[in-house]
């Protein structure tokens, strides 16, 4: 039997649309700058249809409803215009559960009242706002194409269309050692008064980006471990003064407002990636072991993933299989990414129990035991902040 944490056999469904008006210095995803009206816009979202179409024949997938459809990237807003008729085509071709969660991605600078209220009236109930910082300078720096201004624009035009509202936020910016020097007080009590979901992420310096040029020139000064640790401190702080609560390693929400997407990916559920470079994964791939997962990603290049995108017999570029005993690990370490931790049968399910308890003394994780249900396993404090070091402990372990 799986062993996902997931009690249904529903579907979440990523499109990496892999488009954006300019590139980032951190960026590391593929995408493209190219015109939306160019004809391989055009003819990514054609390939997008032929293979919705496709494994919406597929029997691996027939009957089973979608939980979230997740259009990220890239920008998706920066193509808005053919938006509402692929989320058309994917509900003509799959069935939508009744309360199906259905996100895009979005950038201040294409994002205005009116995008907002297209694509509200074609489906979509949630967008997750590329905001990163209220400081102009630090926009400037990390290769940002919008400001302050247009950033607040985008996120009253999300919450005036009644969408549920997400917040992308970078901590350790250039010349922002301090998180009040990047985001005043003020600006903290009208952000959150906007949205209902915030996702906090640590620049990180990815090899090949321009970023990872600009610092080994010394063209760019970035805070240290300890002072981007303490950012973080703050800002979970911060946040549980408003009523956010953290629910995942990088998340936080107000009670309910999680993000089903993300909770189906830590939790083990099947999900499908279409587009260039976007992952798959299936729970009890057939002609497998009962317990096993296969993953599957995409070609990357646009041409590539075009060519390819309705060939049901050579959709993808590599495949990546895990054994039972392989899921139940890594059922553990994608659990331990959230609040709630694994539970202590999971662990000892997967033979983790000796390495978890290892970690438990170094202060990285605490075992909660639980009177009328499984206990569980989960991060401390230092474990949230050292969390590289506690998934790799997990997944590594003998």
């Amino acid at each position: 039997m799986a062993t996902s944490l997931l009690v249904d056999d529903r579907l979440a469904l990523y499109i990496h649309v892999p488009f954006c008006v300019q590139r980032c210095t951190y960026c590391d995803f593929y995408s493209l700058t190219l015109q939306p009206q160019s004809d391989e816009v055009a003819a990514f979202f054609t390939a997008l249809k032929a293979q919705v179409t496709a494994l919406s024949l597929d029997g691996r997938f027939a009957g089973r409803q979608l939980s979230s459809v997740y259009f990220g990237g890239g920008t998706p807003s920066y193509v808005h215009q053919y938006l509402p008729a692929a989320l058309a085509h994917i509900a003509d071709c799959f069935t939508l559960s009744s309360d199906c969660e259905i996100t895009f991605e979005a950038n201040p600078e294409s994002f205005n009242a009116q995008v907002a209220t297209t694509l509200a009236k074609a489906g979509f109930n949630r967008v997750s706002l590329g905001v990163q910082s209220l400081n102009d300078h630090c926009l400037k720096l990390i290769g940002r194409a919008h400001d302050e201004q247009t950033a607040w624009a985008a996120l009253e035009a999300a919450a005036s269309a009644d969408y549920r509202v997400s917040a992308d936020i970078i901590l350790g910016l250039p010349d922002a050692f301090e998180l009040e020097r990047s985001v005043a007080a003020a600006q903290w009590e009208r952000l959150l008064g906007l949205v209902d979901h915030i996702a906090v992420y640590p620049l990180t310096v990815e090899a090949g980006t321009l970023l990872e040029t600009l610092v080994d020139a010394d063209q760019l000064c970035l805070p240290d471990e300890d002072r981007v640790t303490q950012q973080m401190l703050d800002m979970q702080e911060l946040l549980a003064s408003h009523g956010f609560e953290r629910y995942e390693i990088s998340s936080y929400c107000r009670p309910g407002e999680e993000s089903r997407q993300n909770l189906r990916y830590w939790r083990g559920g099947d999900y499908l990636g279409l587009g260039p470079s976007a992952a798959s994964m299936l729970n009890n791939p057939a002609g497998k072991p009962a317990g096993s997962r296969v993953r599957f990603v995409m070609h990357e290049r646009l041409e590539d993933y075009v060519a390819h995108a309705a060939d049901l017999k050579h959709p993808h570029a590599e495949d990546d299989y895990l054994s039972p005993a392989e899921a139940r690990r890594e059922d553990v370490m994608l659990a331990l990414r959230t609040k709630q931790g694994a539970t202590i049968h999971a662990i000892q399910a997967a033979g983790l129990t000796d390495i978890c308890d290892e970690l438990v003394e170094k202060g990285l994780l605490e075992k909660a035991e639980c009177v009328h249900t499984p206990g569980y396993y989960r991060c401390t404090q230092q474990g949230w902040l050292l969390g590289n070091i506690v998934f790799a402990a997990v997944w590594t372990a003998n």
